[in-house]
């Protein structure tokens, strides 16, 4: 969706991905990372985990992880747990076994 919506209005999906952020109908973080480390974040209002530690490398064992620490492209979306993402955030200690859906889009 996000991509087809950025190729009909003509800009890039990292500005589709953000406006989704405002208006979406799901909480949504989103994540620039670079050469493996996380560089910048935007979340939606409504996204439950608010702490994560900008310039540092990103979970290995996660769609993001597999790209940028094996060198591994993941097409599709996998579910993660969110303490993997969010491993000093107080509400993902507490809902450890809550999941997220993990997705990575390359440039």
């Amino acid at each position: 969706m996000i991509e087809d919506t950025a190729a009909y209005f003509g800009t890039s999906k990292t500005a589709m991905f953000l406006r989704y952020r405002e208006y979406g109908d799901f909480p949504v973080m989103i994540l620039f990372i670079e050469n493996g480390i996380i560089k910048w974040e935007q979340t939606s209002t409504d996204f439950s985990y608010k702490y994560l530690s900008l310039n540092s490398a990103g979970p290995s064992y996660t769609v993001a992880g597999n790209g940028h620490c094996r060198g591994v492209e993941e097409k599709t979306p996998e579910k993660v747990e969110a303490i993997e993402w969010f491993l000093k955030d107080y509400v993902a200690k507490q809902e450890a076994h809550r999941q997220l859906w993990n997705n990575v889009s390359y440039y």
